[in-house]
């Protein structure tokens, strides 16, 4: 979880010196930061990942990413990873380890695998690459991995690994606070504004 944190007495103080009521902040802000959100969640999408990353998927991480809204009581608004981390931005924000769901990992060989918009090509996957090749040519070897017979010889076309590391590759805190802190710097006046217009 990426988190920032903004002193409200900062914003009432902001509030005096527009000459604006000190009761609407709660309101301006939460709208405040609503709008960073969305602004941030944008920039990620758009900006970040396929800036660090190369990007295979154009849906990803827009699929996955979502903005959770604050309100005048709550005034914590997030985005976050609506997959459970099954894309592992967290890793990728932070570095860490990628573990398998049941036994082990199955990484390509990077000298086989052709790579489409959602990933390793359909009959290239696991699945499929064992159901379209022969028994005869086909060997699994715990431990190890996945073997094609071909020209006499074994050729790989998975490892088995327990797990793999990912490293720190996307700059996600660098921009998410950024994004953020500026676009409630640049929208607060703006809501409070709208606030003070329409109070009763």
């Amino acid at each position: 979880m990426i988190e920032i944190k903004l002193d409200l007495s900062q914003f009432a103080d902001a509030a005096k010196r527009m000459g604006a009521a000190v009761d609407q902040v709660p309101y301006a802000l939460s709208r405040a930061l609503n709008d960073a959100a969305f602004v941030t969640r944008k920039k990620l999408i758009e900006q970040t990942w396929p800036g660090a990353v190369k990007q295979r998927k154009g849906s990803f991480p827009g699929s996955v990413l979502r903005v959770e809204r604050s309100d005048k009581v709550n005034l914590t608004a997030s985005i976050y990873d609506s997959s459970g981390n099954r894309g592992h931005l967290f890793e990728h924000a932070y570095g860490g380890t990628k573990r398998p769901l049941r036994q082990h990992l199955s990484i390509p060989n990077a000298a086989w695998v052709k790579y489409t918009a959602s990933g390793v090509s359909s009959r290239q996957r696991p699945k499929n690459l064992i159901a379209s090749t022969s028994k005869r040519a086909l060997r699994i070897i715990p431990g190890k991995g996945i073997f094609v017979g071909k020209g006499g010889r074994l050729n790989l076309r998975y490892s088995f690994k327990a797990s793999a590391q990912i490293r720190q590759d996307v700059p996600f805190v660098v921009d998410f606070a950024r994004s953020m802190t500026d676009t409630v710097s640049t929208q607060f006046p703006i809501r409070l504004g709208e606030a003070m217009r329409t109070r009763r």
